[in-house]
């Protein structure tokens, strides 16, 4: 499927930086690539108490029926426990290109339950889901950013069909990109990268 609107955001996109890039260079020892503030990010890991496990849209919620197979059902790919990440990187330290940084926010899934079934600790691997973008800072605590959200990615059994309450989702949110437009108040406003 074409996406003309993409090509001509992304084309855009590209020739503000270079237009800001070759309008704005004054001296060359202002500009520095990956400068030593401009990495950061966490690690985060959730986990599900029974009853309350991720529902990655790819099984039906009674996939614990004895038409489906009950305790031994396929399809099990509701999460128990999920790690999860934030990074940032700023690639150019020079003047308002500061305010321009890329991340990256992974989730993993693991578990084998079936709601109302079958409930276990397990770490089996599910999938991953994944949002990269860019984000721009912009006066008075605002900032834009350029979503794109992928597909889930299913690991191992997951990759085929899980029998008769398999949905064949793409995960709990699919695949979608975003103009996105940020406000920080507060503590949350301080400037960065200074």
């Amino acid at each position: 499927m074409s996406k003309p609107w993409l090509c001509t955001m992304r084309c855009g996109l590209g020739a503000w930086f270079l237009l800001s890039v070759l309008a704005g260079f004054s001296r060359a020892e202002d500009l520095k690539f990956f400068p030593k503030s401009g990495i950061g990010g966490y690690v985060d890991f959730g986990f599900a108490p029974p009853h309350n496990e991720w529902d990655l849209n790819r099984c039906n919620a009674n996939a614990g029926a004895p038409a489906n197979g009950g305790v031994n059902a396929p399809c099990t790919a509701f999460a128990r426990s999920a790690p999860s990440g934030y990074f940032e990187v700023v690639p150019i330290s020079w003047r308002r290109l500061r305010r321009l940084s890329a991340f990256g926010s992974p989730r993993f899934f693991f578990g084998d339950n079936l709601p109302q079934t079958h409930y276990t600790a397990s770490f089996n691997a599910i999938g991953l889901e994944m949002t990269t973008g860019l984000r721009y800072q912009l006066p008075r605590g605002f900032e834009m950013l350029l979503v794109s959200h992928e597909k889930m990615h299913w690991f191992g059994k997951y990759q085929g069909g899980l029998g008769a309450a398999d949905l064949h989702g793409d995960g709990p949110y699919g695949q979608y990109n975003s103009i996105d437009v940020r406000w920080k108040f507060g503590s949350f406003n301080a400037p960065r990268h200074e």
